[in-house]
């Protein structure tokens, strides 16, 4: 008879010593959940630049962007004159676009630049060319 309860006795144990281990490994579990869930979203910042050359007499650039908000916003300068602006922060998925036009066609060379959670911008999309044009629209979905 004592064999019997020393063996029911250690079965008990055992299966103590297992609940403790499934009740560790939830709670373990449940805290890496809880961590990962609570992590931040990536934030991005756009950088758009604009280089026009014209070899004549400067011409009135007008470049739209859209913004963090998703509305455009115009800047108007001249041609000759580097130009750039950064917005942000925005989120994966948004689409950066620039848009250029002019009254005379001149070399237009845009570019969009993206930056993610403060890092160094890399270069994302451009479109340049020794062609004299008018008019020019490039655009990046942001899919990091």
């Amino acid at each position: 008879m004592n064999c019997d309860k020393e063996l029911k006795s250690t079965h008990l144990k055992s299966r103590v010593q297992w609940w403790y281990i499934g009740f560790f490994l939830v709670f373990i579990a449940s805290i890496g959940i809880i961590n990962y869930s609570c992590e931040e979203s990536d934030e991005y910042y756009v950088k758009y630049e604009l280089n026009c050359i014209s070899y004549s007499i400067a011409r009135t650039v007008h470049a739209t962007i859209n913004t963090e908000d998703n509305s455009n916003l115009t800047f108007t300068f001249e041609s000759g004159t580097p130009w750039e602006t950064v917005i942000g922060p925005v989120q994966e998925g948004f689409i950066a676009t620039l848009e250029v036009s002019l009254d005379y066609e001149v070399e237009i060379n845009p570019y969009i630049y993206v930056s993610k959670n403060n890092g160094l911008f890399a270069l994302k999309q451009s479109d340049e060319s020794d062609e004299l044009r008018e008019y020019v629209k490039i655009s990046y979905t942001i899919d990091y």
